[in-house]
């Protein structure tokens, strides 16, 4: 077969090879050894597992239709002959897998084939195909048996990793497309249809409820798995070899030299590259200190009012939208209605943050606090408590730097007429914040007008998942009667925009002659990586770009949205008049970036064409893993994300001032004070944001968030991202410091910044370990 013609893919996608019929195969012994070379060959071509395990069924009595089967496997090899896996530097922290299942597929036997592959980092390191042994009853239970399989393989993959030094924290994700095996595995009640996979159900349970595994659903289409358990077409087959790492040799690899290395327990793959002129890049060895940064540049930390203050029912206060989705159970944990009584505690953490050295304390205002009814008289108590925090901060050398929304809307005005869904918000805002100028802005200089509206929009209006949590079919991911997603975001946006602009305007002409302050508004961001280097790819991140930043930046700089997104939404983008692009345009005196970490991009080729859309689909591109934003674990320190989106406002959107407002570790709220991963964390993006200011980026200022341990929006008290920690079982929620608050004490103090090492941990009260 030397001269044969290649096959482009290993396996028919229609024909299932049945022993049962056909002529007999003239010599099995021939058979029976070229289906043992494929055996080996799948250890480093895992295209082949499937077409291969599936010839393996009938060494005992091979038949013609195999051979030609087999003919087929070699004719792919033939023009695939240079293609193998290929291994590439990766962070080593982190398993994921993915698993299917081919219910019913033996045309014999009518058992289902299992697949799955793992994921090491960015590294394929396991996979299998093999038929089941047991008949699966229903297509969930086929799959659940398939998800066991990879749990069990991933528990081993754990404890190997384990006795190299090399540990995993986090859950191992397993990506599973069959909605009912994913509820399965979390579902605590047992069911009479479940008890002939009794095992399996409770051992990936167990595994869920130990925090080892978390069992997540993927579209069909993003399913991997799949090549492992039929046959595919070519375009289908061609993506997911390459998302298993299965390519020809690149053309050259002069210039790069990869080594690892051990380093706090964990194996580092690097990579030492030809670089750019200009490209700087910073690794965990740098060092620096605080006076690397311009003197003027600000360093600080932050929290908003909701997840702090307190006092919720208290001298006049009335609820926001978020005690209404706190107090329906929607927090895990609890609700605001004490928080880390900031509200009577506020003296206390200011002296914190002079310990800590901190030149700033960005905060929220309650709206519902100062004008209890969002709008009309004032609330004397509520304007007290802000000019003493102001007072406090200002008296102790830290600047105050207020966000006036973060998603506490006043209930009355949800109540009254919808919220940010009625341009009534627009006049009432603009009331609200001149208020908050005139009553603050002698002393306070940086204002933030709304906290991230492109996510605000999206995780209130089109997914529910947010309050006042709107939504509609199929975009919902809770249950909700209210709401229409399909244009309701599109809205919410735009009146943020106008009311922000109006607050701007307002603040321009009345107040910064005297007061000398700046507003902006901030952004919620994350970098962004195609997940193939293919051209669909690489355009659905631009469509990315313009849809989640752009939405905002684009009317901020040309009075108008991105081209794409008013080709795409139509009609269900609302349009600016003349007079509102002139107002919104320009009106802005910095960004505020909130910054985590990055996600993978692919294209939808057919979103598009769907006729009911929402904002996800207009972009007709897929943010993959998003659900991590849901999640409990550590986010990846990718501290490029951070670069590349800085890069990106100053190569795209004209380089305004920018201030890092939010950017930090979640670890566990139960999580040792020890908390070495937010010492690495914040090591490593400070270390970006000097990097990016000597290659020209306007940075202004960095915020880790949080200062202390708050009540988070999704998370609730279930994690935490505080340099301090509140003892929330004391009644007097005693904060202690943890090694992160140290750590930035000492960088902010002048300390040359290294990691862990650089802090020296002392036998003293502040670091004890507390249950």
């Amino acid at each position: 077969m030397a001269s044969c013609k290649p096959s482009s893919t290993p396996v028919d996608t229609k024909a299932k090879l049945s022993g049962s019929s056909g002529n007999p195969y003239h010599d099995p012994t021939e058979y029976r050894s070229l289906v043992g070379a494929l055996q080996y060959l799948t250890f480093t071509r895992p295209d082949i597992s499937y077409a291969v395990q599936q010839v393996c069924l009938f060494m005992h009595d091979p038949k013609t239709q195999h051979m030609s089967a087999l003919k087929r496997i070699i004719r792919y090899i033939h023009g695939t002959i240079d293609f193998g896996l290929h291994l590439y530097p990766s962070s080593v922290d982190k398993l994921i897998s993915y698993t299917d299942a081919d219910w019913a597929g033996c045309p014999d036997t009518r058992r289902s084939t299992s697949g799955y592959c793992v994921y090491l980092g960015d590294n394929l390191i396991s996979w299998s195909a093999k038929r089941q042994h047991t008949l699966s009853r229903s297509s969930a239970e086929a799959e659940y048996r398939g998800v066991a399989n990879v749990v069990s393989e991933s528990c081993w993959l754990r404890n190997l990793l384990l006795e190299l030094c090399c540990p995993i924290t986090k859950a191992t994700l397993v990506y599973c497309d069959n909605i009912s095996a994913v509820y399965l595995s979390d579902n605590p009640v047992q069911h009479q249809r479940t008890k002939h996979i009794e095992m399996d159900i409770h051992f990936v349970r167990e595994k869920v409820a130990r925090g080892q595994v978390r069992v997540l659903h993927i579209p069909s289409r993003f399913q991997i798995a799949d090549i492992f358990t039929k046959g595919l077409p070519l375009q289908l087959f061609d993506d997911f070899r390459d998302s298993l790492n299965i390519r020809s040799p690149p053309v050259s690899t002069t210039g790069v030299l990869y080594y690892m290395s051990w380093k706090h327990n964990k194996m580092l793959i690097k990579s030492v590259s030809c670089l750019s002129p200009g490209v700087l890049l910073s690794n965990g060895d740098d060092k620096y200190s605080r006076y690397d940064f311009p003197n003027e540049f600000v360093f600080g930390s932050g929290t908003s009012a909701y997840q702090v203050e307190g006092a919720a029912d208290e001298d006049g206060r009335t609820p926001s939208i978020w005690d209404t989705f706190a107090h329906a159970g929607f927090v895990p944990g609890g609700n605001g209605d004490i928080a880390c009584d900031v509200y009577h505690k506020y003296k206390e953490d200011v002296q914190l943050m002079v310990e800590t050295s901190l030149d700033a304390y960005r905060f929220s205002i309650s709206w519902s606090r100062l004008i209890p009814n969002g709008r009309g008289p004032v609330n004397p108590k509520g304007l007290q408590f802000y000019n003493n925090l102001i007072n406090e901060l200002i008296s102790n050398g830290i600047q105050p730097h207020v966000t006036l929304y973060n998603y506490d809307l006043p209930q009355a005005l949800e109540d009254e007429y919808e919220g940010w869904l009625s341009r009534d918000i627009i006049k009432d805002f603009t009331n609200y914040a001149d208020v908050c100028f005139r009553e603050f802005g002698d002393r306070v200089k940086y204002w933030t007008t709304v906290n991230e509206p492109n996510i605000y929009a999206l995780g209130s209006y089109d997914q529910g998942i947010t309050p006042p949590q709107r939504c509609s079919p199929p975009f919902c991911v809770i249950e909700s009667t209210k709401g229409n997603s399909t244009f309701e975001p599109y809205l919410v946006v735009h009146h943020v925009l106008l009311a922000h602009s109006s607050a701007v305007r307002l603040y321009r002409r009345k107040y910064r002659e005297e007061q000398h302050g700046f507003v902006g508004i901030s952004l919620y961001t994350f970098g962004i990586v195609p997940l193939k280097n293919t051209e669909k790819d690489k355009a659905a991140c631009q469509r990315i770009r313009d849809f989640y930043f752009g939405w905002i930046m684009e009317p901020l700089l040309h009075g108008d949205y991105p081209k794409i997104m008013k080709a795409n939404a139509g009609a269900r983008i609302p349009a600016f008049t003349s007079r509102e692009s002139k107002q919104v345009k320009g009106s802005y005196d910095f960004i505020g970036i909130i910054h985590y970490g990055k996600f993978n991009v692919t294209d939808i080729p057919d979103a598009l064409k769907t006729e009911l859309r929402d904002f996800n689909l207009d972009s007709a591109a897929l943010l993959l893993a998003l659900q991590d934003i849901l999640a409990e674990e550590e986010y990846p320190i990718a501290p490029l994300a951070l670069r590349e989106v800085l890069d990106t406002f100053k190569i795209l959107y004209g380089n305004p001032p920018v201030f890092i407002h939010e950017n930090g570790q979640r670890t566990a709220s139960n999580a040792s004070l020890h908390d070495v991963s937010r010492v690495e964390y914040l090591h490593t993006y400070i270390a970006t944001v000097l990097d990016s200011l000597r290659n020209g980026s306007n940075v202004k200022g960095y915020f880790a968030w949080s200062f202390i341990d708050a009540l988070e929006l999704l998370d609730g008290y279930k994690s935490s991202f505080g340099l301090y920690y509140v003892d929330r079982n004391d009644p007097e929620l005693t904060r202690y410091p943890k090694l992160s608050a140290k750590w930035y004490s000492q960088f902010l103090k002048g300390t040359r910044s290294s990691l862990v090492g650089a802090v020296e941990l002392k036998n003293d009260s502040s670091l004890v370990s507390v249950q």
